[in-house]
């Protein structure tokens, strides 16, 4: 399959295939925590049982698909979404190397305000316009609307899922210099913020 057409959450490879076809690339990040919750809801890909159990969940292994393009398997979820933001990473150095338009987005900056999110891609692509309307209805939950989203994500109500054990696993599993890049903070067993 050629590099551009590869998985949508893939970790990545750049292949002299982007610059042959022009293609800039644009990645959407979100929030570790936030990530695990939704991954818990919804585990695509998951092989193993699903479990009810979110702190179980997060402390036994992943195994991936071929089209992860990562180790077939992972000690957690969160070492995926460190391995695949380090692909990010990886890629925008490469597309940045070779002229190629590349931005990261943060999901939570996205939910805040589409439309400045789409004048960051404009901007970066050099995309003419200014109209824009942003997705107001859930793509996935009918009863759920933009408002929804973003009093869920600014208000941080996914931390509701983590146990003070939880947090203290996560504290050494995720990846913080990568998480700091995007601005991600340590959240303390405690309850309280401690920025990386």
């Amino acid at each position: 399959m050629p590099a551009e057409c590869i998985f949508k959450h893939t970790a990545p490879e750049f292949s002299p295939r982007f610059i042959e076809e022009e293609v800039g690339i644009i990645f959407l990040v979100k929030n570790p925590y936030s990530w695990l919750v939704s991954m818990f809801r919804r585990p695509h890909g998951m092989l193993l049982p699903k479990v009810d159990d979110f702190s179980v969940f997060l402390r036994r292994p992943w195994l991936t698909l071929a089209r992860d393009n990562l180790p077939r398997v992972l000690a957690s979820p969160i070492e995926m979404w460190n391995r695949k933001v380090v692909a990010y990473c990886r890629f925008g150095t490469a597309a940045a190397h070779y002229g190629l338009p590349f931005c990261i987005l943060r999901f939570e900056d996205f939910v805040h305000d589409q439309l400045a999110a789409l004048h960051t891609i404009r901007t970066v692509f050099g995309f003419p316009g200014e109209l824009a309307l942003p997705i107001v209805s859930s793509t996935k939950d009918p009863g759920l609307d933009l408002q929804f989203y973003r009093m869920y994500y600014s208000s941080e109500a996914w931390r509701s899922a983590f146990s003070s054990a939880d947090l203290a696993f996560c504290l050494t599993a995720i990846d913080w210099q990568l998480a700091a890049t995007f601005d991600y903070s340590k959240i303390e067993p405690n309850g309280g913020p401690n920025a990386c």
